[in-house]
């Protein structure tokens, strides 16, 4: 069982192997592929044209096997309105 601190940490490394990610980049595009394969059902799928800032978090929060703490989805709303559904 992970603790809090490494649950943190390693979010956090997942997302800085991004750092400086551009748009359009083979690299944008692992991005949304992570992104997509971890989405909910419903939730919308991501193109390379997207504002991909929530999507990135999810994607994050999806590589690392915490969508059950992180809401993932390509909206700031929606993850924001289903924290309190997941104990946050």
């Amino acid at each position: 069982m992970s603790t809090v601190d490494e649950t943190i940490n390693n979010f956090i490394s997942v997302a800085e192997r991004f750092n400086g990610v551009k748009e359009g980049t083979s690299q944008h595009n692992i991005i949304l592929n992570i992104y997509n394969s971890s989405k909910p059902a419903g939730e919308y799928t991501m193109t390379a044209d997207d504002p991909w800032c929530a999507a990135f978090v999810g994607a994050v929060a999806g590589g690392c096997g915490l969508g059950n703490i992180i809401p993932i989805s390509a909206s700031c709303d929606r993850m924001i309105s289903r924290f309190p559904s997941l104990g946050g």
